[in-house]
């Protein structure tokens, strides 16, 4: 099993993510609210790509990007899935917005 963590800009996103992840062997699966010192946190996009520079300039939290657009991170999905789905799982936070840390 490996344990994912994905980051939501609100609780309906993330409890979206997990009612699509349904379909997975997923365990152990909780949404919580973000606390107030972690938010700050470096997170990036969940994407083949990596980091997306048009939405968090290099040294700058993506919540900093997003406070500077009038949102940020608030929320957190985290779950248990079995190896062979990882892949699938990781597709489906990605259509979700989802975002990871650093």
């Amino acid at each position: 099993m490996k344990q994912v963590i994905a980051y939501f800009a609100n609780e309906n996103d993330a409890e979206s993510a997990l009612t699509s992840l349904k379909k997975y062997k997923v365990e152990k699966e909780r949404v919580e609210e973000i606390p107030q010192d972690s938010k700050l946190e470096r997170v990036i996009p969940f994407t083949s790509g990596g980091f997306q520079a048009d939405v968090a300039e290099y040294g700058e939290t993506f919540n900093e990007a997003l406070g500077n657009k009038g949102k940020e991170v608030t929320h957190l999905l985290q779950f248990e899935v079995e190896e062979e789905d990882h892949e699938g799982v990781l597709k489906v936070l990605q259509e979700h917005g989802a975002m990871k840390k650093e």
